[in-house]
């Protein structure tokens, strides 16, 4: 077991507050303490904390630089001796485990865990709108327009170390479609509008030479031939034996790890070759990052050039050339193309990288449609369908490790495709897929709208689910989705606006007295006021509130009861009622308020709930229990948690706004304690 987000996500791994007081004595954390990748800033003092190791290896702020620190007494022995013990101690248990260290990858992909991710797909889903009750599809629906950047290009997941290699994953469209079908249900798709960063990736069109998809990654230590990297060159023949290969499944590798260290130096060069088998005929936009120097070809015609001093842009944590395109004139359907890179990474390596890496490749593809063009069949698409699906959204371009969005709005022509094709099909069910709040300017005109999230690998099916009523959505936003950005607690620290140079301020904005700052080495934590306590608190109403999902049935609540016992343990019932005409399932929140406090404390703290299943007209008595923790603060001066005596709220909502239930009780004596 590790924990290293609470440390690197604050920088705060020179803090021993934060590593021994919280997570070790506090939080009583029994495992490793390691730091994120290149989260550590110091040698001794990160150690003196309680840092047990410093992520990624080798080793830069340690190594050598420890035995300096014990020769200067700013380190000991026994202070080396409680991070090796730690160690030393997850080594054991992954010894007695029984997995062998170097086991290679396995796959674990059955009917039964297929069905497991589509519930989780389904269930994943928040029914935002449903004005006009649209939803779930009837079956009488003759056709079906499938429209969005997000509808073909299975969404899974976010960027960067959230996204893993799937086994498989199923679009939006591809979902839809295989449920339409089983209803006679004619389906037509358009893209509507490109909203990535980058171009799509490629890994669904190429194959290997034995008809398997992916590509070959061939690395040579010595540069194989004089023209390489010439953009003239023919690149099907000439090139000696690789000191090493390996097929890979995609076109977007970071080369961090999974290279033979032993065959492949850190400085070589490679070549990316595979077949690339067009969708769609016409004209198509092909686009290169690298980290280094490198060419992509097509058929051995140069596409893209990057090997002739290609300025930086922002890919691989900043340490890849920009993304460039190239156009490929009227490609055919069904028809193969050799695609083959080709890659130097000694300026890569020259330059230094604060890891280890041999650099990076991505390669997209996209066939080019003028935007005016795909909006445009888009709009006549729903105009002649019963029913139009919208799939918008972020994807990893938008979200991902390393960077902050910029702002919330969707990205390209998305607003403009929403509000356009909403015109066009008064039927038109709006899906958004991200992992964090976007604005909605047209959202007033959506009478159906869905929040889809990334759903992993049955996202399409889990989709369809809701979409067809095979599931009732029960959902509940576990964010505030604001009007606007400026409605944000954290909008003064938001994105790059950093208050203070080489400092970020994790704070929430509020016009009312928050805690005092709690000072790191180099963040500041300042305020409680987070998420839907920021709004409460500053009184602003916000688009979809924390907390908030509809369904296809309706729920009453009533007969609260409630009770506190001396040692702080709070007691909450109340019965819950299905006043629709379908089984559905409702996330009953209890919230807590003591609006008299030393400190001032959130308006209301969510601080437990219940997801109850009721078929139609029936009733059921729930009780969610609160420890006493539910009605403590933090007091930072003396270092424990707080309950002061007085009277308390418990409000009982289906949102942090959408309040059913309320009731008041007294805690006769106060208490403190430490740890949780």
């Amino acid at each position: 077991m590790t924990a290293y987000n609470r440390i690197n996500g604050l920088h705060c791994s020179e803090n021993p507050w934060l590593i021994k007081d919280v997570l070790r004595e506090e939080w009583g954390w029994k495992g490793l303490i390691m730091s994120d990748w290149i989260g550590t800033y110091s040698t001794a003092e990160s150690i003196k904390a309680g840092l047990d190791l410093e992520m990624p290896g080798p080793s830069v702020v340690r190594g050598a630089a420890v035995n300096r620190a014990l020769v200067s007494e700013k380190l000991f022995p026994e202070d080396i001796d409680a991070r090796v013990r730690n160690i030393l101690d997850i080594v054991k248990r992954a010894h007695d485990s029984g997995v062998p260290f170097n086991a290679p990858e396995e796959i674990h992909d059955t009917p039964e865990i297929r069905k497991l991710l589509r519930e989780a797909a389904a269930d994943a889903i928040v029914l935002l709108k449903n004005d006009k009750h649209i939803l779930p599809i009837s079956s009488k629906t003759k056709s079906i327009a499938i429209i969005g950047p997000n509808a073909k290009i299975p969404m899974i997941s976010g960027g960067g170390s959230a996204a893993l290699r799937p086994t498989y994953a199923v679009s939006a469209l591809e979902g839809i479609t295989d449920t339409a079908k089983e209803l006679g249900i004619d389906v037509q798709y358009t893209l509507g509008a490109l909203t990535q960063k980058y171009l799509p990736l490629i890994d669904p069109l190429i194959s290997q030479a034995d008809g398997t998809q992916g590509a070959l990654f061939e690395f040579w230590n010595e540069e194989p031939t004089k023209d390489f990297l010439d953009t003239d060159s023919n690149t099907s023949i000439g090139l000696p034996e690789s000191a090493w290969s390996t097929p890979s499944a995609t076109s977007y590798a970071f080369l961090a790890d999974g290279v033979d260290d032993t065959k492949v130096n850190e400085t070589c060069w490679i070549r990316y070759s595979t077949t690339f088998t067009p969708d769609e005929d016409g004209d198509w936009d092909f686009g290169l990052t690298v980290s280094g120097g490198g060419n992509l070809f097509v058929d051995g015609k140069i596409v893209v050039e990057l090997s002739k001093n290609p300025p930086l842009g922002e890919a691989f944590f900043g340490l890849g050339t920009i993304d460039a395109r190239g156009i490929v004139k009227d490609l055919k359907k069904g028809q193969p193309y050799k695609l083959e890179v080709r890659l130097s990474n000694a300026t890569f390596i020259s330059r230094g990288a604060p890891f280890f890496c041999r650099g990076g490749i991505r390669v997209g593809a996209a066939r080019k449609v003028g935007e005016e063009v795909a909006l445009n069949a888009a709009v006549e698409l729903a105009k002649k369908s019963d029913v139009a699906v919208l799939v918008i959204g972020l994807n990893h371009d938008w979200e991902s490790e390393g960077f902050d969005r910029e702002h919330m709005k969707l990205p390209g022509l998305s607003d403009r495709l929403v509000s356009e094709v909403l015109k066009a099909n008064p039927n038109t069910i709006v899906v958004n897929q991200s992992g964090t709040p976007v604005e909605m300017p047209w959202e007033s005109e959506a009478h159906t709208l869905l929040q889809a999230f990334y759903g992993g690998n049955e996202l399409g099916n889990g989709l369809a689910d809701v979409l067809f009523g095979k599931v009732n959505p029960s959902a509940k936003l576990a964010l505030t989705f604001p009007k606007r950005l400026e409605d944000n607690p954290s909008y003064p620290s938001f994105g790059f606006r950093n208050q203070v140079y080489g400092k970020v301020l994790y704070n929430e904005a509020s016009d009312r007295p928050s805690f005092p700052i709690i000072h790191s080495y180099n963040v500041t934590i300042q305020g409680i006021f987070v998420g839907y306590r920021g709004y409460d608190v500053n009184e602003i109403t916000p688009l979809f509130p924390f907390g908030y999902g509809i369904s296809y049935t309706t729920f009453a609540y009533s007969d609260l009861q409630h009770s506190v016992d001396s040692e702080g343990i709070v007691s909450v019932s109340f019965t819950i009622k299905n006043t629709g005409q379908v089984a559905g399932r409702e996330v009953a929140q209890v919230y807590i308020s003591d609006p008299v406090s030393t400190l001032p404390r959130p308006t209301k703290e969510l601080k437990g709930f219940t997801k109850v299943s009721l078929s139609p007209g029936e009733s059921k008595s729930v009780t969610v229990k609160l420890d006493s923790q539910a009605l403590c603060y933090f007091d930072e001066h003396k270092t424990r948690w707080v309950a002061e005596p007085g009277t308390f709220a418990v409000l009982v909502g289906a949102s942090s706004t959408d309040i059913k239930l309320r009731g008041d009780f007294v805690l006769e004596k106060g208490f403190s304690r430490t740890g949780l």
